[in-house]
């Protein structure tokens, strides 16, 4: 048997240390008498698969995903000689144990192999005599058993390049005016699976009645989100921490008098805002998303009316966030 990786079996973050993923490797290791090579990814596409494949010199690949009960598995496997994938769904009972499932799907990787081609005997140059009786060949060995693959660290190159959110969005002003709603578009850049930098534009709108104003808050922010929980195949959801600083334009109009054209007065003010992020996703690359944090603005906004102060704009604000995400 050549000392080459023979097979490459794609399992999902985490997995690689299963017992079921351990009995897998053995499985189609003994009966297949190959050698099996594991690598930990996320919802790989068909070309991913292939390139991970042949950077590992490995003529097979094979794509294990689970239902999020653990029930059934697919097995999505792609052999160097053909031109199509084939797919096989294994469902398993509550009651069988993780070591047999692995076994299970071994031998249903080994089964999806081709066929090898015969070996051909040389002829034996030295004709024997016509009245000796042709030499029984002894019964060949059966193949040694291959040494299942050490599972390999996961690859830090991200899957998802990009990602796009579309919230809604409500603030609450600590100890002043400026609370509104509004919306936030935030556009990720990955920069490995479980960090991603973030720029966001958000609009809100608000009023303060004691002043008889409104209020229009326009403002970008660059941070970066850490995703402390990542979501999974048969995990979907992820909870992360993002941190960015702001640049608000906080602008507020004033009806002097009835029919009178309004007054509008507008600053630029910096500041800072956190939000813990939760992600629930429906499919690998869409799901709905919520976060909730605090906003300071570095400065205080004090209206008047005339020469007396009748409000201020707070600087400390709670902001919620709800909408959809997509990922590409």
């Amino acid at each position: 048997m050549s000392a080459a990786l023979a097979i490459v079996v794609l399992v999902a973050s985490g997995d690689a240390h299963e017992a079921a993923t351990s009995a897998m490797v053995d499985a189609a290791a003994a009966v297949s008498g190959r050698q099996i090579a594991l690598e930990e990814v996320t919802a790989p596409s068909d070309a991913q698969a292939l390139a991970l494949a042949s950077l590992d010199g490995a003529d097979v690949v094979a794509v294990l995903t689970w239902d999020a009960t653990r029930a059934r598995a697919t097995i999505h496997l792609h052999r160097d000689a053909d031109t199509r994938w084939l797919d096989r769904v294994v469902a398993f009972d509550s009651t069988d144990a993780a070591q047999e499932r692995g076994r299970t799907l071994g031998f249903a990787i080994a089964s999806m192999l081709p066929d090898r081609a015969p070996e051909v005997a040389a002829p034996d140059p030295a004709p024997a005599p016509p009245a000796a009786p042709a030499p029984v060949p002894a019964p060949a060995p059966l193949p040694a058993r291959a040494p299942a693959a050490t599972p390999r660290p996961t690859r830090s190159d991200p899957l998802f390049r990009g990602a796009i959110d579309a919230c809604g969005a409500a603030t609450f002003a600590v100890g002043g005016a400026g609370g509104g709603i509004g919306v936030t578009l935030r556009a990720h850049a990955y920069v490995t699976p479980r960090v991603s930098g973030a720029l966001s534009l958000s609009l809100r709108s608000g009023q303060i009645t004691g002043a008889q104003a409104t209020t229009l808050d326009l403002g970008a922010s660059l941070g970066l989100l850490f995703d402390i929980v990542a979501a999974r195949p048969g995990q979907p959801l992820s909870l992360g921490a993002r941190a960015g600083l702001i640049a608000m334009r906080q602008s507020v109009s004033h009806l002097q008098t009835a029919g009178a054209a309004a007054t509008e007065r507008a600053r630029l003010v910096p500041g800072a805002g956190l939000r813990a992020e939760l992600a629930a996703y429906f499919a690998p690359s869409a799901g709905f998303v919520l976060a909730v944090g605090p906003e300071l603005m570095f400065g205080e906004t004090r209206i008047f009316i005339g020469d007396r102060a009748v409000a201020s704009l707070a600087p400390w604000r709670l902001v919620t966030e709800i909408g959809v995400r997509a990922r590409f």
